[in-house]
């Protein structure tokens, strides 16, 4: 048994055209030389007797000699994948003399290798499989024209799809048909990320927090400060928001259905600012006329007739 050299027949400074030789040297007749190809590519052979024959992109296999073999040459097949820095690039080469055996292995035999995720083309296969290696790209893909990936797995468990974003580009439709479960954190686009406890957006403000301090509510912020909440009692405004509707804003309203009033009633309104309107009605008999003056951020002042409960309500924009 003798070992030969290893090839690598990606290294371009040593063979520019993607051609070389397994030097035999010297074999009697009956001897086989035994190939285990560790790279992307398939080989033509040529022996030099007439005979011609394929090495396999991972493959191994052997072939029996004449005793006038010294020299096998080997190119690289047109027909063979494009594989951007393979795990392994080397061909490993052994002749073995007539008596020797290939220790019952059954060639040629199928090397099954991780190819790094890179240009690979596989039309089918039961198992794809990378175990214990470091982080690396395991599948890769771009969209003919694209300057960038479109989408990415590694090994690590990330996906991505569109270039920076987990969810896909504005051009691309993400479909989910069943259920998306998020164990810890989910990062759309580079703005928002998705967790347990809400949403955050840039620089780490809250945008909307779940069931916050346990009251059941949910809590939408704005730059950290919350804005509105909505709960199980209904929608709330915080303090500093308002609706805005088509035309015109309301920020804060309040009433009283049964307010005793006489003449020139002092009325807490409890708005915390000037009402831009204040309705008022007397609910019994009395005077029917109603007057409303002094109207101010705290209180608005009333006038009906002697007896009479007021019904009011105003409305802050």
């Amino acid at each position: 048994m003798r070992r030969l050299p290893n090839t690598y027949p990606g290294n371009i400074a040593k063979y520019p055209n993607g051609r070389g030789t397994f030097l035999i040297g010297s074999a009697d007749e009956g001897s086989k030389v035994l190939f285990y190809n560790e790279t992307p590519v398939n080989l033509d052979l040529d022996f030099y007797n007439g005979n011609t024959d394929v090495l396999h992109a991972w493959e191994a296999n052997f072939w029996t000699l004449d005793g006038e073999v010294g020299d096998i040459t080997w190119a690289i097949d047109v027909d063979s994948l494009n594989v951007v820095n393979p795990p392994i690039n080397a061909v490993f080469a052994t002749v073995l003399n007539p008596n020797e055996t290939l220790r019952d292995k059954a060639y040629p035999m199928p090397l099954i290798r991780q190819i790094g995720g890179q240009q690979a083309i596989v039309s089918s296969a039961s198992q794809v499989i990378n175990d214990g290696n470091a982080l690396q790209q395991v599948v890769e893909a771009t969209l003919q024209g694209h300057g960038s990936s479109d989408v990415i797995i590694n090994n690590d468990g990330s996906f991505t799809l569109k270039g920076a974003g987990l969810i896909a580009a504005a051009s691309v439709l993400t479909h989910i048909l069943g259920t998306l479960t998020v164990d810890q954190a989910a990062i759309f686009s580079a703005l928002v990320t998705v967790a347990a406890a809400g949403i955050v957006g840039p620089g780490g403000a809250t945008l909307l927090s779940i069931d916050s301090g346990g009251t059941g509510a949910i809590q939408f912020k704005v730059n950290g400060a919350n804005s509105f909440q909505a709960s199980s009692s209904g929608p709330n405004l915080n303090a500093g928001t308002k609706y805005t509707f088509l035309q015109g804003t309301m920020s804060r309203q309040n009433g009283n259905g049964s307010t005793a009033c006489t003449s020139a009633t002092v009325i807490s309104h409890g708005l915390g600012a000037t009402p831009a309107l204040v309705v008022a009605t007397p609910n019994i008999a009395g005077s029917a006329t109603v007057g409303i003056t002094a109207v101010g951020a705290t209180t608005f002042t009333s006038t009906v007739g002697a007896g009479s409960l007021l019904s009011w309500w105003c409305l802050a924009g």
